[in-house]
């Protein structure tokens, strides 16, 4: 064959690849090259895109200029990034390979402008075209629009070579973006129509042939294995689309050799860690800065500050600041690189403490609701040089991300939102610090809804007296033009007392609050409605009842209603076509398949439970190791009560004769419950490569026991096997998906971090050959049908424990089923689970749970049963108490703990019961009728309270020496700070307000009769609170005072004095 020219261009989906990629472009010429075809590609660039360099923070782009972009405007071309470093650099490659005109970001409407240009200077014999996809997923046009530019750039192709030759691709699908329906259906609607289009302009001296690029790309709206983030291609996804282009050029062109395969094990792009990894202060807040990894796309920051899990942000360049800090705060870093969709490990961790001095957000934020969007207004900031505002918006129900636009005045306008959105507010200055620009903590803004007007006064406020009067529980109509509600109260004992405002926030017509000392009868309660800054009139005030009674807990908020996360609409999923020559029959039969050799055991990537349809890949035989669901709070899930069956044996001599004995005893035993935020998820085994559902299941696993028989002293563990045992599960917590879908191919999604990945079945099979104790097994820790490692299932295990202190007297326990319960074995060809729908109808649902009454001796919790408790089989009466109580059961000191309400999850098992449901009674064990003991202890009748007040001598202060802490005490009556005896004081390491912080060192004092009482403060910071201790007293309760951090003023006869409630202390007689 000639040498042929050709122009290869494409839009931002596979671009000219980016630092460190082979490209398809790459794989395409490798073909070339290896059938001896001699093609030379051309173009005006030559590079990938390069990884970002270094830059100082940059502010937000002119909302003023945002909207004079043109959709046609064509910015600069990034290509300075190199290939692969596999690629040899003697390559011919790079001497007629790596030219293109291929650009990140390019639209089918700016190329059909270009292309002319393009063509009278380059002179391709053919075209590769890839173009479509940014102008329907950016909105530049529909459907009809693209085609049409695709029919202008035919024509002013041909305009500069009348026998120019294309091949030209339809587009693919893309994971779901969230409200982006029409992304699936338009896609579909252009690849239907694009064929007759390309027919009908198609001629003898400019022939076009389809490239049926979505047919051979492995990319859908549920899954893309042949992308990196979704979209782009990874190392398979450009095998892929070169075999697409290869396709067409030989079965439609009639291109000579071999037809193009893809291998079937795709090379794993290297990934270094990230290395001199170093934190500073800066005068914006932190800089991180590393060496840059060859190849990466970018980085993955995990980012903290002391005392808070870290959280992860992505950056494209080897540095990272953050601004929006204050002062004195450690910020803890470690890094990955991102090279396409392979992951570095994580850096070793780094930390410094901020020290910001950048502009603050400006004062005086208000903001307004108006037709279509919001409207907001600020007061300049003085003493910065000021370059930019940033105003920022999110809109909670669009499922979007925080918007920031730049303004030079005070104030900004935005539209384009739905009537009804609820939107967030904030404003952030950017003015030069130090040399650098950048901009510190934004002002917060009230909440706006859209398109909403003055809220009405409140209405029907209703006031619920709870806890003996400690409590209120206020309730009143709704409005829905209120973003937020205040609430206030004013305490009617004193002769003009402030009106306080106790909370600005609720989203629901409903409030519960505490510590109404010295009742709730001697409070007015009143509420406020807001949006944004308009704030309606004070309700009538509504003061509390004097009797007790009891309501239901007010509602949780409802999380306004975003964008679906999944798809509403069909896709098809075409496979490859042979195309068809003119004049003639194509012969091109390539059969490439995607994938890679497999291993034994695959440990699955977290963010599988967060996909859509999630899909889980390998060559079996294979074990997955999937990741834990993990809970939105720690949750305490309980055990029933086990009844085993004890079975003593031992030697009596009567007449020289020695006669066995044996007594049968059963017993109850009590196991621990289990406080965790994950829940293991099962290991499955696939041993055939048949695609199918997986339905999926959980482990929980409870602690051992330790047991001991009374009368001769043998002790025991009891373990127990996990939780539950059966199939019939469910469901997963929060939104996790019930099943999973398996398919061969390459392993993936591959968990890289090792602390987010599952773990391999727990609870083991013996191992040993010749023996009973195993009799066939599957699975990575099975050898010869003998399990001997960490994984391996036998269903058929049973399991025998045995303990014996002297020759004559021993016990044990027998219990069957499986040791690895945690491990699913599927053979997907003759096992049809999951593929029965009517299973997943016992599934359980998230709920509101009772926890029952129980009582903690030490480290031990032990659940309270129709009045009695099991300690070492014998039962103790308990009273029922509505707090906290310490007392004695016979020789044990104990706490009683009440009943109380929380979140938890259904399972759903036939051989596991609720433990609030009726149990089997307490049985005397192990043959000897014990003497049954009972305590009653009664409930408290007083409080004794240690209160904590931040005193301010001089409000509002702006100097610390005008404050100090003080110590005061409470029998849990009548309370007045201005006239309490002080127990203790010093001098105040905080300022008074809503963010105050609680005490650090050590206040001593006397108290109820006792000396040496100590309250330790841990730190001035809020997220520590202190601990205290008095003789005599085992256990005291500790906790955030109810109004912490509101002014409190004392009557004008004290002077300027207003105390801040910060820490309360209590414990019962």
């Amino acid at each position: 064959m000639s040498l042929s020219r050709m122009l290869i261009l494409s839009l931002g989906f596979c671009y000219q690849g980016r630092d460190g990629d082979f490209t398809w472009r790459y794989r395409l010429w490798d073909w070339f090259n290896t059938n001896g075809m001699a093609v030379t590609f051309t173009g005006p660039y030559t590079g990938t895109v390069q990884q970002a360099s270094p830059e100082p923070p940059a502010p937000p782009e002119l909302y003023s200029s945002a909207s004079t972009t043109t959709s046609d405007a064509v910015g600069p071309v990034s290509q300075l990034g190199g290939y692969n470093v596999d690629i040899p650099s003697d390559s011919a490659f790079f001497s007629g390979g790596e030219t293109h005109f291929g650009a990140w970001g390019r639209q089918l409407a700016q190329d059909a402008t270009l292309i002319g240009g393009m063509v009278s200077e380059y002179q391709p014999d053919y075209l590769l075209v890839e173009l479509g996809f940014n102008d329907l997923g950016w909105f530049i046009s529909d459907v009809d629009g693209t085609l049409e530019s695709m029919a202008t750039f035919i024509s002013n192709a041909r305009a500069a070579k009348s026998d120019i030759a294309f091949a030209i691709a339809n587009i693919p699908q893309r994971t779901f973006i969230a409200g982006r329906n029409d992304l699936i259906t338009n896609t579909e609607e252009y690849n239907d129509l694009l064929p007759d289009l390309l027919d009908s302009l198609s001629t003898d001296e400019s022939p076009i042939y389809l490239v049926e690029f979505r047919e051979n790309y492995d990319c859908n709206p549920d899954a893309c294995p042949a992308g990196s983030d979704g979209l782009h291609p990874n190392a398979l996804g450009e095998f892929q689309i070169a075999k697409a282009f290869a396709d067409t050029l030989s079965q439609g062109f009639l291109w000579p050799g071999d037809a193009f395969t893809i291998p079937s094990d795709i090379p794993v792009r290297a990934c270094t860690t990230p290395a001199n990894v170093v934190a500073e202060a800066s005068s914006c807040g932190v800089t991180v800065n590393w060496d840059a990894v060859d190849g990466a796309y970018g980085y993955i920051v995990w980012n903290g500050f002391t005392g808070e899990a870290m959280s992860t942000w992505r950056t494209s360049s080897p540095t990272y600041m953050t601004t929006w800090t204050v002062a004195g705060i450690t910020w803890n870093y470690q890094i990955q690189a991102v090279c396409s969709d392979v992951v570095s490990g994580l850096s070793d961790e780094v930390s410094a403490t901020a020290d910001p001095t950048c502009a603050p957000g400006p004062s005086n934020l208000r903001v307004t609701s108006i037709a279509g969007g919001v409207s907001y207004t600020w007061d300049a900031v003085e003493g910065y040089d000021v370059d930019v505002y940033g105003a920022i918006y999110w809109d909670q129900n669009s499922g979007g991300y925080l918007s920031d636009w730049g303004f030079t005045g005070t104030s900004a306008s935005f539209g384009g939102m739905n009537a009804g959105d609820r939107v967030l507010t904030a404003v952030e200055t950017w003015a030069e610090n130090d040399g650098v620009l950048c901009a510190g903590l934004p002002s917060v803004g009230q909440g706006a809804i859209v398109g909403g007007i003055m809220p009405s006064t409140p209405s029907g406020v209703q006031v619920f007296t709870l806890d003996g009067g400690a409590t209120a529980q206020v309730t009143w109509d709704g409005d829905d033009n209120a973003f937020a509600y205040g609430v206030y109260t004013n305490y009617l004992l004193e002769t003009d007392a402030p009106y306080v405002l106790w909370f600005e926030k609720p989203q629901v017509p409903c409030l519960s609050m505490g510590d109404m000392y010295p009742g709730t009868w001697h409070y007015e309660f009143c509420v406020v409605a807001y949006n944004g800054n308009y704030s309606s009139e004070m309700s009538k005030c509504v003061t509390g009842p004097n009797t007790t009674t009891t309501v239901a807990a007010c509602p949780t908020p409802t999380p306004a209603a975003v964008a679906d996360p999944n798809p509403t609409v069909t896709w098809s999923d075409p496979t490859p076509t042979p195309i068809t020559a003119s004049g003639g029959t194509g012969t091109g039969t390539g059969t490439g398949t995607g994938g890679g050799t497999s291993t034994s055991i695959v440990y699955i990537d977290p963010t599988i439970w967060s996909e859509a349809t999630p899909t889980v890949y390998c060559e079996p035989p294979c074990t997955f190791i999937l990741p834990p669901w993990t809970l939105s709070t720690l949750t305490t899930i309980d055990f029933p009560l086990v009844t085993e069956t004890i079975e003593e044996t031992w030697p009596e001599t009567t007449a020289g004769q020695v006669i066995y004995m044996t007594s049968t005893t059963i017993i109850v035993i009590t196991l621990s419950p289990v406080t965790t935020s994950l829940i293991d998820v099962s290991n499955v085994v696939i041993s055939s490569s048949t695609s199918n559902i997986i339905l999926v299941t959980s482990s929980v696993i409870p602690s051992p026991v330790t047991l001991t028989e009374s009368s001769h002293g043998i002790t025991w563990t009891y373990s127990p096997g996990p939780y539950p045992t059966s199939t019939n599960i469910g469901p997963p917590p929060g939104t996790n998906p019930t099943s999973i879908h398996f398919s061969t191919g390459a392993p993936r999604p591959t968990c890289l971090i090792p602390i987010f990945c599952g773990s391999l079945c727990l609870i083991n099979c013996p191992g040993g050959t010749g023996t009973d104790s195993s009799s066939g097994c599957i699975g990575p820790g099975c050898d010869n049908n003998d399990c001997v490692g960490d994984g391996c299932d036998d269903n058929d295990q049973t399991s025998t424990t045995t303990s014996t202190t002297t020759s004559t007297t021993s016990s044990s326990s027998s219990s069957s089923g499986s040791y690895c319960p945690a491990t699913i074995s599927l053979d997907p060809a003759d096992n049809d689970d999951g593929d029965d729908a009517t299973s997943l109808l016992d599934l359980g649902t998230i709920m509101s749970v009772t926890i029952s009454e129980s009582i903690q001796i030490g480290q031990t919790s032990l659940p309270v049963i129709s009045g009695l408790v099991d300690i070492g089989g014998i039962g103790y009466s308990v009273p029922s108490v509505s707090v906290p109580i310490v007392t004695s059961l016979g020789t044990n000191d104990v706490t009683i703990f009440p009943t109380y309400t929380g979140s938890s999850f259904s399972i759903t098992v036939a051989s596991l019961t609720q433990s609030a449901v009726s149990e089997p009674p307490i049985t005397t064990t192990y043959g000897v009728t014990p003497t049954t003991s009972s305590q009653t202890s009664t409930a408290p009748t007083s409080t004794n309270t240690i209160l904590i007040q931040l005193m301010d001598y001089f409000p509002p202060a702006t100097e610390l020496e005008d404050q100090e802490w003080q110590v005061f005490s409470t029998t849990g009556g009548s309370f007045d700070a201005c006239s309490a005896t002080i127990l203790a004081e010093d001098t105040a390491d905080v300022k008074s307000g809503p963010s105050q912080g609680y005490p650090s060192g050590t206040f001593t004092f006397s108290a109820f009769g006792m000396d040496n009482c100590e309250y330790d403060g841990h730190g001035s910071s809020s997220d520590f609170l202190g601990t205290m201790t008095c003789p005599d007293v085992d256990v005291i309760f500790c906790e955030s005072d109810p109004q912490y951090g509101v002014e409190n003023q004392c009557p004008p006869s004290y002077g300027e004095l207003s105390f801040y409630p910060d820490v309360l202390c209590y414990w019962y007689d």
